[in-house]
């Protein structure tokens, strides 16, 4: 019986490739117990077997191949190893992708099968993360700054959390060239397209940084520090609402909009959508609630707590399945995986969210099963003297 390209490829791989993958593997790559490794071109998974034992059983390691064959005959072949998986994938599309989950990510004789060499080594969601920002965060930040920030022209505002800046620029424009506004995230990549996005702004730059690390930390240098969809990612809360009321003026107020928990319809894309990546997308967040953030905001000094409400999102609409499901990557950093989204596994996902008639709703703002809300708090930095 004649064999497929992919058996004859598995043949060919047993030799020559194999052999100096294994060398290069065991001279130069060196991995240790418990890595997390990505292989790029793995084709029917000869090597990525070796790297699986080298691992253990505490170590994981991902194979993924462009070729619909030789991962299924990677499968059947090594299916016993417990820590190994194949993924039908590419350099542009694989499990992960820019969320920096890997040890090591291991390629051997792919890289010359590859365009756009630039890209492959690039591959980052933060462009996915800007269409997002254009839609939901951006409708809600928005909605947030016209109804409770009132930002004043000549207003010095740090955005903290910008991503790639839309509403970093919208203050921009409101402050006025009297005012300014800095974009902080510590995405590099995030960073580097609000740079090229909004250059021809002259009141708004963007530096890399985060909540224990920005320009004017402690110098009270601030009218507002307002942060947008961020601060359930932020570990040390107390030590972020310290670092934000030490570098506001006296006078000034901290702005911030926040997830205090996982609405439902994304803890079901996770689980069901991508059961093999969801126990690492939840680590992701960090959630707590709107009373312990208001002890955290009193604890770091704010006297005055403005506003604290819950209200509903505005910017959970979503016109296809395939925007959906970038969304999920991209403001998971890319660690939900569209590609494991099987046709399956999105019929049991989209069923609630479907009529008798078939016809498929995919506004999150607020279902039957849920109304997904966010959290506003506001608060003032008030001089002592006067109190």
């Amino acid at each position: 019986m004649q064999r497929s390209p992919a058996e004859g490829y598995q043949q060919a791989s047993l030799s020559e490739q194999k052999v100096d993958g294994e060398d290069f593997i065991q001279t130069d790559v060196c991995p240790k117990a418990g890595d997390v490794i990505l292989d790029l071109g793995c084709g029917t998974g000869e090597l990525s077997a070796h790297l699986a034992e080298l691992v253990g059983p505490e170590g994981m390691v991902t194979g993924v191949d462009p070729d619909k064959e030789r991962i299924q005959l990677a499968k059947e072949t090594h299916s016993q190893i417990e820590n190994l998986s194949f993924v039908e994938g590419s350099a542009i599309n694989f499990p992960g992708i820019g969320a920096k989950v890997y040890d090591i990510i291991f390629s051997n004789y792919a890289l010359h099968w590859m365009t756009n060499k630039q890209q492959v080594f690039k591959n980052i969601p933060a462009e996915g993360y800007q269409q997002a920002s254009l839609s939901g965060q951006k409708v809600d930040g928005e909605d947030f700054i016209q109804t409770d920030v009132y930002p004043k022209a000549g207003d010095v505002i740090l955005d903290l959390g910008c991503g790639t800046g839309e509403l970093s620029a919208y203050l921009a424009q409101l402050v006025g060239p009297e005012g300014k506004v800095t974009g902080v995230d510590p995405d590099k990549e995030r960073i580097q397209l609000a740079k090229e996005a909004h250059s021809q702004i002259e009141n708004l730059s963007f530096v890399e940084g985060s909540a224990i690390n920005f320009p004017g930390i402690g110098a009270e240098v601030y009218d507002i520090i307002f942060s947008n969809y961020a601060l359930h990612w932020m570990t040390n809360k107390q030590q972020v609402f310290k670092n934000m009321f030490d570098s506001l003026k006296v006078g000034g107020k901290v702005a911030v909009q926040y997830m205090s928990y996982l609405p439902l319809f994304d803890y079901n894309a996770y689980v069901l959508l991508n059961p093999e990546n969801a126990e690492r997308i939840f680590r992701l967040f960090h959630f707590e609630s709107k009373t312990k953030m208001e002890c955290y905001c009193l604890s770091a000094g704010f006297d005055e707590i403005i506003r604290s409400f819950d209200t509903h999102c505005k910017g959970l609409v979503f016109e296809t399945v395939q925007e959906f499901l970038e969304w999920q990557w991209s403001t998971t950093c890319g660690l939900f995986d569209p590609s494991l989204a099987t046709e399956e596994r999105l019929k049991k996902y989209l069923g609630p969210y479907t009529d008798e008639d078939g016809k498929l709703s995919l506004d999150f703002r607020g279902t039957k099963h849920e109304k997904v809300t966010v959290c506003r708090l506001l608060a003032v930095k008030k001089d002592k003297e006067h109190l």
